[in-house]
């Protein structure tokens, strides 16, 4: 697992740190360009937390419940209280996100996995979710 100095940089240094890496990622040409860069900077771990973070914002924005999410993406309600949170309360960034990733064609593709794995109106979620003694590989 990560692990970040106890010791705090220096404010204005931290800030300039986090500039340098917000200015890179927006200078990727295309996202097989990002998805490298990102590769390299984060572990595997960082990058599976960022990604069901975001998927945990477009899961609320599509209505789905606390309990289908934490269910599909193996997350706890603190860290889907969080997402809402920012989701509610942020500068907007998860929000735009969104809307760029919902706006995309190939994303409705996931959203109907979702909903076939997911009965949306199961008052028991795991109904509808394969298991891996079923011989599902998901």
């Amino acid at each position: 697992m990560s692990q970040v100095s106890k010791t705090n940089l220096i404010p204005k240094v931290q800030q300039g740190i986090y500039n340098q890496l917000y200015w890179v990622i927006s200078k990727c040409q295309d996202s097989k360009e990002v998805g490298n860069l990102l590769t390299e900077l984060l572990t595997k771990t960082e990058r599976t937390i960022i990604a069901k973070r975001l998927f945990i914002g477009i899961l609320l924005t599509k209505g789905y419940s606390y309990r289908q999410i934490r269910t599909l993406l193996k997350v706890s309600f603190p860290t889907i209280t969080m997402v809402k949170f920012w989701l509610e309360h942020g500068g907007g960034g998860y929000k735009i996100a969104i809307e760029r990733i919902l706006g995309k064609d190939e994303f409705n593709n996931v959203l109907q996995l979702i909903d076939k794995i997911i009965d949306r109106n199961s008052p028991d979620v795991s109904v509808g979710i394969p298991t891996a003694s079923a011989g599902n590989n998901l």
